[in-house]
Formats: C-alpha cells, structure tokens, sequence
C-alpha cells in the first residue's frame, strides 16, 4: 500500500456503528466500497453490512488508513508466474508442477469448511484456515497431495472438486510463495464420468475468484 498510495489508493480501516470491527488492512478504500455497494439492499434504507475478506466480521462503514504510517516500499518482490506445461504433455494421469494461481475454480462459491469426506489430520470438516495452520505446522498429508484438474476452454480448472484446496493453496501461494508458490497436479479426462464436469461446472466468472460463505 505503500506505493499505491502515490495513486491515490489507501487501505480501509473497515468500521461497523462508528467503531472499528478488526486490526485487518487487506482491503483498498476502493474495494471495500464496492464490496460494501455489492451487499446493500435495494428494499432498505440501512445497507447490509459487508465482511472483511479474513475473519469475516461484518462491516457498515470504513475510512483511510492515514498515509504517514504507510511503508513506501522501494523495490517490491515481484512474483513470477511458471509457465504452464505444454497441452500435449498433459493427457490423463500426468503429472506436473504448476502454480495455484494459474488453477481457476469451477464453483462461484464454496463452504469455509471441508466434507466429512474431505477430512485431514484426524478432525472432522476442518476449515480451510485451520488446514493452512497444520501445513505451516510441517503436517502434510497424502489427501492433499496432488490436486486434480482438467484443461477447458484453453485454462486450468480444478477437475469438478476440489475448490476449497484450491483456495487453500491459492493462499499459501500468495503470502508464502517461496514455500508454496508450486502444487503438485494430475491431468484427468474431462468426459470422464467420475468428474461430473456439466454438473460441477457452475462458474460465472471462468473461475478467477470464488466467494467463502
């Protein structure tokens, strides 16, 4: 935020009923307007009350951070894409290095919280969060290994689930890209019935983002 704030673009301190709701800064003044516009309803005179991106603590209004306390940042670290394995390498059961940043999503939304058949580490539904904890901890296991996914429209998809690993690893690619920036995938058949790809496939954005609910 350092530098964008020679643009004009300052983080939002999210408030609710005048106070502030979390020590969280991920949210620009500009995002957290739109998101806040995006949650109002159009029957009422009060807004519903949008929430911040981490903890989910609702919010109603927000205002600057001030920009004397931001950090100009000289020589940002830029993060740098692998490129994509090659499509002729990739038929069904290979195997490549790849970024989750370059694996989109298939669904517009997902649970915060993994399926009874999802379950790693010995809990039941762990939460997203509470998995990212385990692996910085040095805890990996094999469910989490590799993650399937399916060539569709010249992009990389999660093959039908598996979104909530995606964003997982987007995650840990994103904050700890030195540690995590690569997943392991494996290359299956998009017709193969096991995919269900028509029915999993409920996307509207072609998978750039998904909202946790």
């Amino acid at each position: 935020f350092g530098d964008l704030s020679l643009r004009g673009i300052l983080p939002a301190i999210l408030m609710h009923s005048g106070q502030r709701t979390c020590g969280h800064l991920n949210f620009c003044m500009r995002c957290a307007t739109k998101w806040l516009k995006k949650h109002a309803n159009p029957t009422s005179d009060t807004p519903e009350p949008a929430r911040c991106p981490l903890c989910r603590t609702t919010y109603d209004s927000m205002t600057e951070f001030p920009p004397h306390l931001l950090v100009k940042v000289i020589q940002p670290v830029k993060h740098c894409l692998a490129p994509l394995p090659q499509l002729c390498d990739c038929g069904p059961g290979r195997k490549h290095w790849v970024s989750p940043l370059n694996i989109h999503f298939t669904h517009n939304w997902i649970s915060e919280h993994f399926k009874d058949g999802e379950e790693s580490f010995g809990g039941k539904r762990p939460g997203i969060l509470d998995t990212i904890r385990q692996l910085l901890s040095g805890e990996e296991p094999a469910e989490l290994d590799c993650l399937d996914v399916v060539w569709y429209k010249g992009r990389m998809f999660v093959a039908g689930t598996g979104n909530r690993r995606l964003c997982m690893w987007r995650l840990l690619s994103i904050f700890l890209p030195a540690r995590w920036g690569m997943v392991k995938v494996r290359f299956v058949n998009i017709k193969d019935r096991r995919v269900h790809w028509d029915d999993k496939f409920s996307t509207e954005c072609m998978g750039d983002w998904v909202e946790i609910r």
